[in-house]
Formats: C-alpha cells, sequence, structure tokens
C-alpha cells in the first residue's frame, strides 16, 4: 500500500549547481563587459580631447 519516495536529493544538488553555475558566468560576463566599456569610454574622451586642441 505504501511505496517508497525515490531520493533525488542529487538531481536537486544538480539542478541547483547548473542554475548557480549559469547565474556566476553571467555576473563574471557583465563585469567584464563593464570594463571593456569604461576602457572604450577614456579611449573616446582621449579621441575627442585630441580633436579639440
Amino acid at each position: 500500500m505504501f511505496e517508497t519516495i525515490p531520493d533525488t536529493r542529487a538531481y536537486l544538488i544538480a539542478g541547483y549547481s547548473v542554475i548557480l553555475g549559469g547565474l556566476l558566468l553571467y555576473v563574471l560576463s557583465l563585469i567584464v563587459r563593464w570594463r571593456a566599456l569604461a576602457r572604450e569610454e577614456r579611449w573616446l574622451a582621449e579621441v575627442e580631447q585630441g580633436e579639440k586642441k
């Protein structure tokens, strides 16, 4: 009458690992793109200053 409940803790841990890993990669990607944007902004400001002289 009573069935045993399967142990799915491994799938739970694997699922959370995949989600958190994806979020970590996304945040790292945002940081890299933010730094590249800041570097490009500095370069554009230097070019603009050079044109004004």
